[in-house]
């Protein structure tokens, strides 16, 4: 009963890890220098295949799942309070959600997480950011992994846990993604971002510049082209901007080294 409890939460996450390996195969595509027209194809059959043997190895008990095998009396109610509240369309507890992502990351290894995550933000359709991946995260009926996905992201709003994990992974992180996929799917968005940093801390005014940003973003619905503005106004409320301004920098200059 323990077994399947936590095997029922993890297989909607176990699907996530999919993601950042769909992304390793792209990366390996592109260091052989070949154009996206030409591999595209080769891209979903390495996804269907990949989809399928991830499918197999859950139905075989071989894959992350089957790892918990036994929990504490603690654990198997935290777990069993998050199943219920899910499957109920109740609103989950953070204590019990942050529970699972625990146990979850004990065995998934933050950085196989994190790594997880920024497979899930790329469009493979079209080789690019993926805009709708942050938005999913906060829908009402938000899936299993998107639940468990923003519960663990949640976490580093806290400015001194985001330094500590990016210095603790960075080079893993680096070493993960080549410049070529950087150039395809990051450098954009990490380049608006710090330009729209740099633009806002020009202004004199910046309550009257944010209230400005607002009203055309919600009157005319044009929040992803204002999005690089209000992403900095909700770090400046949470007290981390200037870390993540730090963490993109140099991610920007690490690139623009190689």
């Amino acid at each position: 009963m323990k077994k399947i409890a936590i095997i029922s939460v993890l297989v909607g996450l176990s699907f996530v890890g999919l993601a950042y390996f769909y992304s390793l195969k792209s990366s390996e595509l592109i260091r052989d220098n070949l154009e996206y027209d030409s591999i595209k194809n080769t891209l979903q059959e390495n996804q269907q295949i990949a989809l399928a043997d991830e499918i197999s190895e859950i139905k075989n008990g071989d894959f992350i799942s089957n790892q918990f095998i036994e929990l504490s009396e603690s654990e198997y109610k935290d777990v069993t309070m998050f199943v219920d509240q899910f499957n109920n369309d109740d609103r989950v507890d953070p204590l019990f959600s942050n529970a699972v992502v625990d146990l979850i990351e004990k065995d998934f290894s933050e950085l196989g997480f994190i790594k997880s995550i920024i497979g899930s933000s790329i469009d493979y359709g079209n080789f690019s950011f993926d805009y709708s991946f942050l938005p999913q995260l906060f829908k009402e009926d938000a899936s299993l992994s998107d639940l468990l996905t923003l519960s663990f992201l949640n976490r580093y709003r806290n400015s001194d846990l985001l330094l500590q994990t990016y210095e603790r992974y960075k080079e893993d992180i680096y070493h993960s993604i080549p410049k070529s996929l950087y150039q395809k799917v990051f450098v954009q968005q990490i380049n608006d971002c710090l330009l729209a940093y740099e633009e806002i801390a020009k202004k004199t005014d910046k309550k009257a510049f944010f209230e400005d940003i607002y009203f055309k973003a919600n009157s005319q619905n044009l929040h992803r082209k204002y999005w690089k503005y209000t992403f900095w106004k909700r770090r400046e409320i949470e007290k981390n901007d200037k870390e993540i301004y730090t963490i993109l920098s140099e991610i920007k200059d690490h690139y623009e080294k190689l």
